[in-house]
């Protein structure tokens, strides 16, 4: 189903919903929508399945979130957003889903919220010839001349190189925490991950081979534009 087309049902579902008062039909509906658009970034970005029956939603979400600070420095998700879903969802599974429009507007906030972030599919596979090699673009991406260079030991130019990268990780760091952009979360990782293998092997070339998702360490601004948003709850 298109998201133009869900949108309209949903409209009526709304509607129909305020007309009855039934509100824990439509907060009900609000968290399904919530949970598996949740489901859906967690599959693309790699991230294990949620535990539905014992991990709650913002939980999930901090876990996201906790994965790719702790590999690139970026949020997948703005915390307020985790906060308020915390704060609407722990009375929802208290009270059974019989809880107030004043919990249940947020929610469907966050799920418009959630709809309009690109998020990458980081389990497509890598071209098997992302190569890096040293003497070539190791030296361009220093910026040197050619044959000074190419006397030094490689060892020598690493730690240079290695600092090149992680400035670039920087400033993407920074374009990501102002707004998460897609190919730029896929480029930061790929820089890691180069870095990363700079830094264990001993080889003349850096070879990043399998899914973006297997470069990473697994443990442990948005406006939104749809017509629907909250205008017909009211």
């Amino acid at each position: 189903m298109s998201e133009s087309v869900q949108d309209i049902k949903l409209k009526n579902l709304i509607q129909a919903c305020k007309e009855n008062g039934s509100n824990k039909k439509l907060a009900v509906i609000s968290f399904i929508l919530i949970s598996n658009k949740m489901d859906e970034i967690g599959i693309k970005l790699g991230v294990r399945p949620r535990k539905k029956k014992e991990e709650r939603l913002f939980g999930y979400a901090t876990l996201i979130n906790n994965i790719f600070k702790n590999n690139i420095g970026v949020s997948i998700f703005r915390q307020e957003l985790i906060e308020e879903l915390k704060r609407c969802e722990i009375p929802f599974l208290e009270r059974r889903g019989d809880i107030p429009l004043d919990y249940i507007r947020p929610i469907f906030e966050i799920y418009f919220d959630l709809r309009e972030l690109e998020i990458p599919n980081l389990s497509k596979q890598l071209k098997s010839d992302t190569l890096i090699e040293s003497q070539l673009e190791y030296y361009n991406f220093l910026s040197g001349s050619g044959s000074s260079r190419k006397k030094k030991d490689s060892s020598n130019l690493k730690p240079l190189i290695i600092q090149k990268l992680k400035e670039k990780e920087n400033a993407l760091q920074r374009d990501l925490e102002y707004e998460l952009n897609p190919e730029k979360l896929e480029r930061a990782i790929h820089l890691q991950a180069i870095r990363n293998s700079l830094d264990r092997k001993g080889n003349h070339a850096v070879v990043i081979q399998g899914t973006l998702k297997q470069n990473l360490i697994w443990y442990i601004r948005i406006q939104s534009k749809t017509y629907l948003r909250i205008y017909y709850l009211g």
